[in-house]
Order: structure tokens, then sequence, then C-alpha cells
């Protein structure tokens, strides 16, 4: 849909319309730490420039904080510290 030209919020609208409408958030939830526990990653394989940059992963981890109350943080590199190298 994004290489169609859709706005981010066009975008977003039909993303939840055809996507995570037909889920249901607790169950997809349950399913992912039962699967992998609670200490759990979602992924996107999109290059973006800032955590918390628009996205369809940012846009389902929204849909779990807003139906489930539970915080999906982002996740950031730790900084690249080159002095701390040690032989």
């Amino acid at each position: 849909m994004a290489h169609k030209g859709l706005s981010k919020e066009l975008y977003a609208k039909e993303f939840h319309r055809l996507v995570l409408a037909h889920l249901n958030p607790r169950e997809m939830y349950d399913a992912i730490i039962d699967e992998y526990g609670d200490d759990v990653t979602l992924m996107c394989f999109e290059k973006l420039e800032n955590p918390g940059d628009f996205c369809h992963r940012r846009l389902v981890a929204d849909w779990f904080e807003a139906a489930l109350n539970v915080k999906v943080e982002e996740w950031t590199a730790p900084p690249k510290n080159r002095s701390t190298l040690q032989f």
C-alpha cells in the first residue's frame, strides 16, 4: 500500500481494515508469548531512520498497546564504544 502513494494516515486505516480488524489482539499476543516467551521483539525488514518511525510493525505495537494496555517499547541498538576493546 505504501508503494501506491497512500498517506501514512490512509495506510494505517487500510492496514487496520485489511489486517488487524480480522485478528483478535489477545489471541495474537498470547500466541506470541506462548511460542517465544515474554521477552519478544517485533521485527520489521524496513530500514528506518529512528526508533518509532512509521511502519507496519509500529502499527501492530500500537494495536497491542491500545487493545491490551501493554507497553511495546522500541528497541535501540547499544552505542558503539570502541574505546572499551580489550585484548
